[in-house]
């Protein structure tokens, strides 16, 4: 699951699919791989998103190389999602997720193939490890929530002068942008997700064309990555 990049993650995926390994590479841009189209799949996403990742025995987890990722936001959803997590070593992550007890972690092609076939073949110990992280994340994620209600506390106090506003991708761009400066806010926030990084693209285009003296000010898991692909300038 993920985006393609030319960093030789095609060929380590072909040699899955060599020595039959069964095979499904959801995510944009694998048009141009090495990979047989009939092993491609659309991106998805919201709960069909969250399904696939359920629906599967072992999850793959690629960093960006663009990026210098030493983690990917998909290393803490397929957790969550109770699916066993296989991705690239990292020091950093490693810190977070230990190695072969919260997931497992590979450096090459043969040993991706080798650790895939050891927790295929053995599906307790790979159940198990995918439980107990599981449980970890709804902690984290319970974490979370106390954050953002403590936030919302906080924001009551400051109301006459902030406010949070949520859109969905079915939003007119335009109608999103005039309900934003409806209030005449002098900085607008807004959180990037690999699924609204082109509506974000056009939507601030339309907000500095209107108030070209409008700070904005982007976060969220995509906006480290997305400028090598959409232009928020």
């Amino acid at each position: 699951i993920g985006h393609f990049e030319d960093d030789g993650r095609d060929m380590v995926l072909n040699h899955l699919i060599n020595n039959n390994i069964e095979l499904k590479i959801i995510g944009t841009g694998w048009e141009k791989s090495l990979i047989e189209k009939k092993y491609i799949y659309p991106p998805q996403y919201g709960g069909k998103y969250v399904n696939l990742i359920k629906q599967s025995k072992i999850a793959i987890a690629f960093y960006s190389k663009l990026n210098r990722d030493v983690y990917t936001r998909r290393c803490f959803e397929i957790p969550a999602a109770g699916t066993f997590l296989l991705t690239e070593e990292s020091i950093e992550l490693e810190k977070i997720l230990a190695k072969d007890i919260d997931c497992s972690y590979f450096n090459t092609k043969e040993d991706l193939l080798k650790k895939i076939q050891y927790y295929l073949k053995n599906e307790i110990k790979r159940k198990e490890i995918a439980k107990n992280v599981a449980k970890i994340c709804e902690d984290y994620k319970v974490a979370i929530r106390n954050i953002r209600r403590d936030s919302n506390e906080m924001l009551k106090e400051l109301q006459k002068q902030a406010k949070i506003m949520e859109f969905s991708i079915n939003d007119a761009t335009q109608t999103i942008a005039e309900k934003l400066l409806f209030d005449e806010p002098t900085i607008i926030g807004i959180g990037v997700y690999i699924w609204n990084a082109s509506y974000v693209h056009e939507l601030i285009h339309i907000l500095k064309k209107v108030a070209p003296n409008i700070i904005i000010v982007l976060g969220g898991p995509e906006v480290t990555y997305t400028p090598f692909r959409v232009d928020f300038s």
